[in-house]
């Protein structure tokens, strides 16, 4: 059975959107026909994303579920980085509880050398790989994210400001800590930021 979070809905991904992209970028035509197989629409849950081994699974889910119509051109940018991307997931994988320290490294020697590529995607891949910072779990961080935060009541969050790569772990801390005081858990609290700020 899944584990679906209360409220949410499936992400309809359909390869027909891919098609500019897979012809302008060098090998995300065979990645694609490895993830899609014979399909040409995928469906996924945050569930079908967090905890998959397979690399190109997991990141061409984290990747399609966050921007399935391939909004700005994220993912053909993404891919362009491909490499530097599973450098940057094996990292992850074998630190999985990051200091402050070791996030600065992530972002100065893998994160910063692809272009054209922002927090949001990098809080949706820490997010399902289950990383930590200073102890706090990493949640999602976008503009739904964000502006749910500025419709809140949430005066924690909204005195951070904007986001930036640097304000990210005090922005998990914030999270972790209001979660907790509402007594459910930081992806339930970003969720519910997400939802609001969606629905704007």
């Amino acid at each position: 059975m899944k584990n679906i979070l209360k409220g949410e809905q499936p992400v309809h991904v359909l390869r027909k959107s891919l098609l500019n992209m897979e012809k302008s970028v060098l090998g995300a035509k065979e990645l694609n026909d490895k993830y899609f197989g014979t399909d040409c629409c995928k469906l996924l849950y945050r569930c079908d994303i967090k905890g998959c081994k397979n690399i190109d699974s997991l990141l061409l889910g984290i990747l399609y579920w966050g921007f399935p119509t391939n909004q700005h051109g994220i993912c053909g940018n993404v891919l362009k980085s491909y490499r530097t991307l599973k450098k940057m997931t094996a990292y992850l994988r074998k630190n999985p509880n990051l200091g402050i320290s070791q996030y600065n490294i992530l972002v100065e020697e893998y994160f910063n050398e692809m272009h054209g590529v922002g927090l949001a995607f990098l809080s949706k891949l820490m997010f399902f790989m289950n990383v930590k910072i200073d102890g706090y779990p990493c949640v999602i961080e976008d503009q739904f994210v964000r502006a749910g935060i500025g419709k809140s009541g949430y005066e924690e969050l909204k005195k951070l400001g904007y986001i930036s790569y640097r304000k990210y772990p005090k922005y998990i801390a914030a999270i972790s800590n209001i979660a907790a005081q509402e007594n459910i858990t930081p992806e339930e609290l970003e969720y519910r930021l997400w939802s609001l700020g969606k629905a704007i």
